[in-house]
């Protein structure tokens, strides 16, 4: 019973912040329009650029992760391996996508 307790509650949250954070967006895009500001199209695309980069650094975390499990550790170190390579490389994907969103924003020499 608490399992299901749980993953209802889990969900419900995810669902709730997902929720807040699209109305959040909708209503910023709202303002924007109405002042009169045109939508900014590569904001949106750097933005899925930089979540797909905390994704794919995190995915590599687990991979290596996985591949730490193959071998002989005690069960404390696996576990310890399984985090420490998932926040880092996910980490390492957030530092990544930060360098290309300056670069991005860094003004065009001869402009």
């Amino acid at each position: 019973m608490s399992e299901l307790i749980f993953g209802v509650t889990f969900f419900g949250g995810i669902t709730l912040i997902v929720f807040i954070l699209a109305r959040f967006n909708y209503l910023i895009k709202k303002t924007a329009y109405e002042n009169g500001i045109p939508p900014n199209e590569s904001y949106f695309k750097l933005r899925v650029f930089e979540l797909g980069c905390t994704v794919v650094g995190v995915g590599l975390g687990l991979g290596l992760s996985a591949v730490f499990m193959e071998f002989d550790l005690s069960s404390g170190t696996k576990e310890l391996i399984v985090y420490a390579s998932t926040l880092c490389l996910g980490g390492a994907g957030m530092i990544i996508s930060h360098v290309v969103r300056k670069r991005q924003d860094e003004p065009k020499h001869g402009e």
